[in-house]
């Protein structure tokens, strides 16, 4: 009997979707080690097995056994943490330390800083490798053993769980620009300086990242809450105006180089990425906001309208058509018109009551005196409707009057309009 492993050999399936299918067609159930094989030999990333593991059944022990030994095996980044090997430039060293203190550590919640690096794919372009990293576990000597991989990025924003995503992040570390094709970093500092840009909000911290630059101000104990997120986000596209040769990026899980890491494309050649302006501010929300946010006007509340009551001593009576709900108002007086030409006499008078009780109670906001008016409607029909039948139609109307909604064109269709003269009409409001 051929097994699992061998089945495969010579077939392309860096599409998960592909080798789920093979192994459905061929009624194959894979164990946990053929899946993990085949995750190592086509280097699958997280979200790409746990596709596989839902697929066959596995359960989230299993998921996570497969993922942990996956990443010890083909992550770069895994690799180096877990690796002896270490970088042995003192100055780089003490670069990305700084770096990532600056980020993580001005906040004192917990969380994970996430590093990646980029993956090479046949299926995806800009794909990631990433790796989590618990505050409380990282040092100085593991950011040297990183600084290995090429390419090294860091999630500016730190994480409460090892997932990098935007609902995940506990604490916002600061606010950045990303500004591609720079070729002299530091005649770009002084220009803005010299445009006064600086003026206007000072940077924490500018780093050539090898094809441009990356500026950084830095906040302190800015956690990433429901109501104050928006706000961050305001504030990072206001930045954008500054600098508006900038990418327009503000996501919560932005990558960005690792200060003392080194930039490696073959088209450009290797670049140690490095600081190229610092200064000492640190600023709250409170603090950056204004200097970019117009404040915060809100809107004036409208007054609520009061309640307009029919007169009572004449339900009848013309209301004034700058009242409040005019339109429903009208509605009622039509009735009212219709009831006086005798068009309720002999057929439509539980329609009538219907609409009438309707309006009436979504022009004064009150059943009682829909009711009340509804009653004397009745009782001035030439054939008066059974007490019975008046009750079913406030009933309706008690239970659905602000949910349906009539046009002109239904209302005129349900009352017979079309059957009046068109002087008749013409008395219509």
């Amino acid at each position: 009997m051929i097994s699992n492993a061998r089945l495969i050999d010579g077939l392309d399936f860096y599409s998960t979707s592909r080798l789920i299918k093979f192994y459905k067609t061929m009624k194959i159930q894979p164990t946990v080690e053929v899946i993990k094989k085949n995750c190592i030999r086509y280097e699958y990333d997280a979200t790409e097995i746990k596709e596989l593991c839902d697929a066959f059944g596995f359960s989230a022990f299993d998921y996570r056994a497969i993922r942990n030994e996956v990443y010890d095996s083909i992550n770069p980044i895994a690799q180096a943490v877990n690796g002896k090997a270490k970088l042995d430039d003192k100055a780089r060293v003490d670069a990305a330390w700084k770096h990532i203190q600056d980020l993580h550590f001005r906040s004192s919640c917990f969380g994970n800083i996430i590093f990646g690096c980029p993956r090479l794919t046949r299926t995806r372009k800009n794909s990631m490798w990433q790796y989590a990293i618990p505050k409380s576990k990282i040092t100085r000597a593991m950011v040297a053993r990183l600084l290995l991989v090429p390419n090294l990025y860091v999630m500016v924003n730190t994480s409460r769980t090892f997932a990098r995503k935007s609902d995940e992040v506990v604490s916002v570390n600061a606010l950045y620009l990303d500004i591609d094709n720079v070729q002299d970093v530091h005649g770009f500092v002084q220009k803005c300086k010299a445009e006064g840009r600086f003026d206007v909000v000072e940077p924490s911290k500018i780093i050539s990242s090898g094809g441009g630059v990356h500026i950084y101000f830095h906040l302190e104990n800015a956690y990433a809450k429901e109501k104050l997120v928006p706000y961050i986000n305001r504030i990072q596209k206001a930045l954008h105006s500054v600098y508006p040769e900038a990418d327009k990026l503000s996501d919560l899980v932005r990558f960005l180089r690792l200060d003392g890491s080194t930039y490696n494309k073959p088209t450009k050649g290797i670049k140690t990425v490095h600081t190229v302006y610092e200064s000492d501010k640190v600023y709250t929300v409170a603090e950056i906001g204004p200097k970019l946010v117009a404040p915060y006007v809100p809107k004036p509340k409208r007054k609520k309208a009061k309640t307009r009551h029919f007169k009572r001593d004449n339900p009848f009576a013309v209301v004034p058509e700058e009242k409040w709900r005019g339109l429903d108002i009208k509605r009622a007086r039509d009735i009212e018109y219709l009831h006086e030409l005798g068009h309720f006499d002999d057929d439509r008078r539980k329609r009538a009551i219907y609409f009438y009780s309707l309006f009436v109670l979504r022009a004064t906001g009150s059943f009682s005196e829909a009711s009340s008016l509804a009653y004397q409607l009745n009782s001035r029909l030439k054939r008066p409707l059974r007490t019975e039948d008046v009750e079913n139609q406030l009933y309706s109307v008690k239970k659905f009057g602000f949910k349906y909604k009539y046009s002109s064109k239904t209302l005129m269709d349900k009352l017979d309009i079309d059957q009046l003269t068109r002087e008749q009409q013409e008395g219509l409001m």
